[in-house]
Parts: structure tokens; sequence; C-alpha cells
């Protein structure tokens, strides 16, 4: 059953996202560069690529001469080798010169500070002069120039698209991964365009969750804020650049910092709810999977560190008897055809030094952490959606409790509208059932320190897993930071 829209839980209020709008921010991010370039020549953005001329072979041989002086594994050798060295950016031949598109470079990379990115690695003054020296015509500047504008758009998409190793996410689906982000592979995609214009207009389009942030910076630097609160700011834009940029008709985002999950389809927010994360000991990892199955009444199998590290010490101070009374079960193996173990017979002191591997687990019934459901995104690292039994700790500020899976405050509304069942439709009898999804749901789980307000204001949660200060190392001395 869908929430309604007199239902408060459906109502979003103030935060990050209320309806998220693909490329808001980026649709002006050329235009505004480009008006402030008044040397492009007029007419520039209305040309066609050129038909071939009497003097394009000599810009081919230009071309090809300039890209063997190159190192042998130079990714632009590759690119211009399989297309014969023709060009992507300017034409050749008597009245020869840039194309349109090579303008719309130059304007994307001067405007690259706007993405936390340092303008000056795309050299826009050396792109300058070499769009400016082959509007001659001339074999060797054209080469010069379709090198310069290759390498400067390689590089830019290439570092908008690749978050630092401290903010990288992890990607449990193949349907969800992002492919390989690398200069010989943006180039590839430019040329495959059906227009090149369009193409290169839509380069700086990124997911929602970054253009929300994109825009945070801009507003920030637009009220002079400080240096402090921008550097939060690109931290987690470096968070959000590796998501894909279309998350999917139906997603799920959950914020670890915030503790806090939300539900979109079709562009607009559709619920949210409390949820608890895992416990800085367990912190809940940054990652992307997809929901694809319910199991209803589940069976709760221990962490191994878990056994060993909370529940081995337990039973050697008070015995095995609290294991029975609280419906834990220790079984011989992870195979379906596990048996019973007797508690007594179980050498606890080995599970407790890390000598013998232990499975545990929690009978379905009342008392039973993972409640009535869980939520199954696969992933080797054994995070899911579930319901609890503990209801009052979402009262909590500070809701960091679970060994690292995500327990969400109203399981039942979530797994209704995600399984897409009607007003009345029960789940199957007895344990451990499982209820495949009508379709796979993407979810995000991130760590953002830093939102966008409805008002346009700066959303500060806290850094509850210490995680902010390696982002932020990874741009120490960056020097396009606003003060």
């Amino acid at each position: 059953m869908r929430a309604s829209a007199a239902d408060p839980a459906s109502k979003a209020p103030p935060g990050l996202i209320r309806r998220l709008r693909l490329g808001e921010a980026a649709k002006g991010l050329v235009l505004a560069a480009v008006v402030a370039a008044p040397w492009i020549p007029s007419g520039a953005f209305h040309g066609t690529q050129a038909a071939t001329r009497p003097g394009e072979a000599r810009s081919l041989g230009a071309l090809q001469n300039l890209l063997e002086r190159r190192p042998a594994d130079d990714p632009l050798r590759a690119f211009y080798a399989a297309r014969d060295h023709r060009p992507l950016w300017v034409t050749g031949g008597a009245e020869g010169g840039p194309r349109p598109e090579a303008y719309e470079v130059l304007a994307l990379v001067r405007a690259a500070a706007r993405d936390g990115l340092d303008p000056g690695r795309y050299r826009p003054e050396a792109l300058t002069v070499r769009l400016q020296a082959a509007r001659g015509g001339a074999p060797a500047e054209l080469a010069r120039a379709e090198v310069a504008v290759s390498e400067a758009f390689a590089a830019y998409v290439v570092d908008l698209r690749t978050p630092p190793e401290p903010a990288r996410l992890a990607f449990m689906d193949s349907e969800l991964t992002p492919p390989a982000v690398g200069a010989l592979a943006v180039l590839d995609a430019a040329a495959r365009a059906p227009s090149l214009a369009a193409h290169v207009r839509a380069a700086a389009r990124m997911n929602p969750v970054y253009e929300e942030l994109r825009t945070a910076l801009a507003e920030h630097r637009a009220r002079s804020g400080g240096v402090a609160t921008e550097r939060l700011i690109l931290a987690n834009m470096d968070r959000a650049r590796g998501l894909p940029r279309a998350l999917g008709p139906r997603f799920i985002l959950v914020n670890a910092a915030s503790a806090e999950l939300r539900v979109y389809e079709d562009g607009e927010e559709v619920d949210r709810m409390p949820v608890i994360v895992g416990r800085p000991s367990a912190a809940t990892p940054p990652m992307a999977g997809v929901i694809r199955y319910a199991r209803f009444r589940p069976y709760w199998n221990l962490p191994e560190g878990m056994v060993r590290e909370e529940f081995a010490p337990r039973v050697l101070r008070e015995g095995p008897g609290f294991l029975a009374a609280a419906g834990f079960e220790a079984l011989s193996d992870w195979s379906p055809q596990a048996r019973v173990l007797d508690p007594a017979e179980i050498d606890w002191r080995a599970v407790a030094r890390g000598e013998r591997s232990l499975r545990l687990r929690q009978s379905p019934g009342p008392g039973n952490i993972l409640g009535n459901v869980k939520l199954m995104l696969p992933n080797h690292l054994g995070i899911y959606l579930h319901d609890t039994p503990d209801k009052a700790s979402f009262r909590r500020s500070r809701r960091t409790l679970s060994a690292g899976c995500i327990r969400l405050a109203d399981a039942d509304r979530l797994t209704r509208r995600l399984l897409e069942w009607e007003e009345g439709e029960r789940p199957p009898e007895g344990v451990n059932q499982r209820v495949d999804l009508p379709r796979g749901v993407p979810v995000y789980i991130l760590y953002l320190t830093a939102e966008r307000g409805e008002g346009g204001e700066v959303l500060r949660h806290p850094d509850l897993y210490g995680r902010d200060s390696q982002v932020i190392a990874a741009r120490a001395g960056d020097q396009n930071l606003r003060t």
C-alpha cells in the first residue's frame, strides 16, 4: 500500500532532496562560462563539421606525426589510431579551424572550480592559445589544438567522475556499477555520440545527490561562507562523484551520518524514516546494491566477529544457559544441512581466541533482533535492511547501535511499498520465507555529513565514524578554495 498525500510519513520535511532534478545545476554551466569568453569567434556555436577538403589529408598527417612522438601507451595514440587519425574537435583544409565544440570544452574546464576542481590542471590559457592559432587552418596548429582539446576534455571528465580513495563507494551489484572512467573511454564516448555538441554540454551533468551539493557550494560561495564549511561540502561532493548519473526510477538513499532513509519514485521523495546504523566499532560501510527479495520471520545469523568478540566471552562468564533463553543455537557449519550443536560441547575459549569458527543464529520470534522481515541486497559484507523489535531506540538523536546493518523504523511500510502489495496482502506462513520483489530496487548507503537544505542552508551531520578528515586530507593544498 502506497503512502497517500495525507499520510504524514509521505511528506518530505526540509532536507537535502525533496524533489530530485537531474542536471539542473549543470544546464547553465557551459553557457555561463561561454559568456565570459568574448574572444570566441562570432557564429562559432552555429557551425557543423566541415566536409572533407583538399588540404584535409595534410591535417591528418600532421596529427599522426604529432601523436607518434608520444609514449606508446598514451591513450590518445590508441584513440586516434582507431579512427585513422580523423580529428574530433577541428576541421582541416584551407577553411579549417576549431569546431564549436572545442570552445565548449574550453568553457567547461574554465568553470571547473564549480566542481571543486582546479581549472589550472586543464591549462585553459594554453588551450586558448592553441585554439586561436588553429583558426588559420595550418595543419600543424590544427593538430596541436586537436590534441590539447582531447587532453583537457578527458582529464576534466575523469576528474569529475572519480572520487578520491577515501570517498569511494563499494558497488555490490553489476547492475549499478558505473563503467570505468578513463581517457580512452571518455573520448570513445564523445566520438560515438549522435551529437558531439549535446554530448559536451551534458558532460558536466551528474547524479542528483551531487547536483544538490554543487548547488550548495555555489550558494555558500555566493554568501562568502567560511573555508571550513566549503571543505566539508567539497568532501561530500567527492563522496557523490562515484554514483551513477541515473540512480533509477525507484531507489532508496540511506544516509548513515544522519541515520535516515528516503525513498524516491520518478524523481519524487515518497517516504522517509529514521534508521539505526552501525556503531563506530562496526561502522556501516558506504555501498550500493539492489534489494532483490524480502525474507519474512528470518533467522539471524550472527557475524563471526560478534560471536568471537561478544558472545563467546559472555558464555565463558555466565555459562551457555542464556543462549537458549534468547533463542540462540550453535550450528556445525554454514551449509543448509548444518546440525545443531550442544553448547556444552563447544570449546568456547577457542572460539574467543579466534581458533575456532562458530556459526550462531537466533530463531525467529518476538525477540529476534531482525524483527519480522529483512530486505536482502546480495553482498559479501552481510549488510541488509531489516525490522527490529526495539522501537524505542529510534527516538534517540544518535542512532549508532547496530552491527553494521540498517534497522528500519517502519519495516512493514517500506516492505509493502517495495513488494507493491495491495491493502490486505499478507506475508506467507512459516519461518524464513522468501518473497521476491517485482523489480529490484537500488539502495545507496551513503555517508553525507553535509547536505543542502530547502532554503539553501548547509545542513551538517555529525561525523560519526571520523571519516571526514581522510577525505579532506585528500584535498590538502587545494588552491581552489574560496575565502
